[in-house]
């Protein structure tokens, strides 16, 4: 056995020899490529894989155990018919779908064949990628050997065929070093046997001889090379069998391989997070596998994010798809939405409308913030006011029952402009809706969003008239007041409804960094117009993109207003975290694969969340205390977490007091952190983070911290 060092050595004296029309073969697994698990495990893991996507019908083990006895199976039939005993993957999920089919089996009714043999192999083809990596020296070596002027054959005993084989050259950035491709799946004869050394002699007319096959199996490698007559070159990859060894060892020691899961997933949290709240990237990828099994469990096949947290969640589970399927299992569209662009759209007549979801989070608001919720231009609103003899942002307490809403609501102007702005926006995003061409009136209509109560959910439900039923995916839910059967809302990551999930307390201390982290490259939705006309004189900072409805009908704009405050905080403080969590997303999926698809217990996952709730580093509260939100429904105002009053030492003590006596002060799902240094008292987190954990987690884990 060789050294790299050597076989190169080896190499170009074979080439420089003088023979001719020489050949080098390349094997691939464990000479140019090395895994990171036991080979035999990407089965394993594909089948974990495939069985997410029937929802559990049939459990991985039972996957996987179908797989290897249509493995020997086809084996032994292709054996019989004068082929050597290998396979092709691609038949073989044929007939798994076939079986599958006959266990009647009812998630695969969402599979025609040809779909469901596709997502078999790239799920097999994104575990290979995943688990992988190119061994430096080798393919060093096979970039000199590209440059002598001869013809290079990558040679494998693989049950994939060419066509998805070549998905790991292109990954790595090897096809360009390969005149020729020989894969046992493809011809039905391997190295093990010899016969492939036969077959491309043949193929190549050439004499093997003038073959040089360089690999690490001893026996295909080696024996049969030169009982071909090929010369041989084998490499020691005596390490790395002894890792396989030992990785499948570790894999039968369950506290170990815990251990070992909680490991290798810290690893990619502190190697690919920022500096700044580097656990909320495992939080959210938490969130994006639960939502990707619930949607296999619910059958969805369209999927709907929500601006403007959506448009980073829709990016993330992608990459989810992508690197563990290998491809887009769920198709992902994302609507530019907000509770002011679709509520007024929601409404019933003036008649009968009594504002309650407006009213019942904002009752103390100005004339400016009841009308621009309704999504009135503010000329309009302005002279609304005007009309009225109303101060047009005065603010009022209890607004709903007071003299100035019934004026409102009896002037001439605003049951006009009422009745004509629902009219326009109404059309405007049913028009919308049909851009994507999606039947949902018969499929249903899935939403994801951050949470909190599904507020834009309700709104879109009643704008369907109640006749589409709804299903919104949340980060977090809390209780809401609006609830209908075909209304429906699930908190994945955490949830108070019908009681509090597990470890609720830990994810709902800070929902504001959610929204934040989530925030997005452009704007609040608008609203939804039929002409650029409509558009006119709803402000400056209004950028509208044009949408064409399948079914005709003219086009329709989709308006956005633009702020230059949201902008510049999205590029300067929250587009690098994005592109950081990205990174660690794809660290994760892969982590994932690397541990066999294990993963560590939910209180695990709470208790890195809670470091960043109950523990931040000075760095972090300063950094969140200097952004600010934008409020775009009921009051239309920034709102700062950083107190500009510079309170006396008595206010500070009275403050300290009224906390220490009621903790629950701190209970609003604003982080504690902030609202203490809001109150002056910012040194109390060292003792109220510790208190909070301990609730939460126990005292034994705060040896963890």
């Amino acid at each position: 056995m060789l050294t790299p060092k050597q076989i190169h050595k080896e190499a170009m004296s074979f080439i420089h020899s003088g023979r001719k029309d020489i050949v080098v073969c390349f094997d691939f697994f464990d000479t140019l490529v090395l895994r990171s698990i036991m080979p035999e495990y990407t089965k394993r893991i594909a089948s974990q894989h495939l069985s997410d996507l029937l929802d559990n019908y049939c459990s991985p083990a039972e996957l996987y155990g179908m797989r290897r006895e249509l493995e020997v199976e086809m084996c032994r039939e292709n054996h019989a018919t004068g082929f050597d005993p290998e396979f092709n993957l691609e038949q073989l999920a044929g007939r798994m779908f076939n079986r599958l089919n006959k266990q009647q089996i009812v998630s695969m009714n969402r599979f025609a064949k040809d779909s469901f043999v596709g997502i078999l192999l790239y799920i097999e083809v994104a575990v290979e990628k995943q688990v992988q990596r190119p061994c430096h020296e080798m393919v060093t070596l096979l970039k000199k050997i590209r440059n002598q002027q001869v013809t290079i054959v990558l040679v494998s005993d693989f049950y994939l065929s060419e066509r998805y084989f070549s998905k790991f050259l292109e990954h790595h950035r090897l096809a360009s070093f390969f005149d020729h491709l020989y894969i046992s799946a493809d011809h039905l004869v391997t190295k093990g046997s010899g016969r492939m050394y036969d077959r491309i002699a043949k193929n190549l007319e050439i004499d093997k001889s003038s073959m040089l096959m360089i690999g690490d199996n001893s026996h295909a490698d080696r024996k049969m090379a030169e009982e071909s007559g090929v010369k041989s070159l084998l490499l020691d990859r005596r390490d790395q069998k002894q890792f396989y060894r030992v990785w499948e060892e570790k894999q039968r020691d369950k506290e170990a391989c815990q251990n070992r899961l909680e490991n290798k997933f810290d690893e990619a949290i502190s190697r690919h997070g920022d500096k700044l709240f580097k656990e909320i990237g495992l939080s959210l990828w938490c969130f994006i596998r639960k939502l990707f099994k619930q949607l296999m469990k619910d059958g969805v096949e369209n999927l709907f994010f929500l601006s403007r947290e959506g448009e980073f969640l829709k990016k993330i589970f992608e990459q989810y798809q992508n690197d563990l399927y290998g491809g887009q299992i769920v198709n992902c569209h994302y609507m530019i939405a907000s509770r002011k662009s679709t509520y007024l759209a929601s409404l019933g007549p003036l008649s009968d409308e009594n504002f309650a979801r407006l009213f019942y989070q904002y009752r103390d608001i100005s004339l400016r913030g009841f009308l621009l919720s309704l999504n009135i231009p503010e000329t309009i609103a302005r002279a609304i006011c005007i009309k009225i003899g109303v101060d047009f942002d005065i603010r009022y307490q209890n607004f709903p029952e007071s003299e100035h809403f019934r004026e409102i609501v009896d002037c001439r102007l605003f049951k006009e402009t009422y009745k004509n702005c629902q009219r326009v926006h109404r059309d405007g995003f049913l028009k919308y809706l049909d851009t994507f061409g999606v039947n949902f009136m018969e499929a249903g209509l899935y939403l994801v969003d951050v949470g909190w109560k599904g507020s834009i959910q309700d709104n879109i439900f009643d704008l369907l008239n109640k006749k589409v039923k709804v299903t919104g995916y949340y980060l977090g839910l809390l209780n809401s007041s609006y609830s209908h059967l075909n209304n429906v809302k699930v908190g994945l990551h955490f949830s108070e409804i019908p009681h509090p999930s597990p470890f609720f307390s830990v994810y709902n201390n800070n929902r504001s960094l959610f929204e934040l982290i989530l925030g997005a490259s452009h704007g609040s939705a608008d609203g939804y117009f039929s002409s650029e006309e409509e558009i006119k004189g709803r402000g400056s900072r209004i950028i509208a993109k044009m949408k064409t409805p399948h079914s005709g009908g003219g086009k329709v704009f989709v308006a956005t207003e633009e702020v230059p405050e949201e902008k510049r905080l999205f590029v300067e403080k929250i587009s690098p975290l994005q592109e950081k969590i990205l990174g660690q997303i794809k660290a994760f999926n892969k982590t994932l694969l690397s541990t066999g698809a294990e993963l560590p217990d939910e209180r695990w996952f709470a208790k890195r969340h809670g470091r960043m709730v109950f523990f931040p580093k000075k760095r972090e509260v300063d950094f969140f205390q200097d952004l600010y939100h934008l409020e775009n429904f009921g009051v239309f105002e920034f709102t700062k977490f950083k107190s500009e009053k510079k309170l006396s030492i008595q206010k500070k003590l009275y403050n300290l007091i009224a906390v220490i006596k009621d903790p629950a002060l701190l209970e609003i799902g604003f982080w504690p952190p902030i609202i203490l240094r809001y109150l002056g008292i910012g040194f109390y987190r060292f003792f109220d983070g510790p208190m909070r954990y301990k609730k939460a987690f126990g005292l034994r884990d705060l040896k963890w911290i």
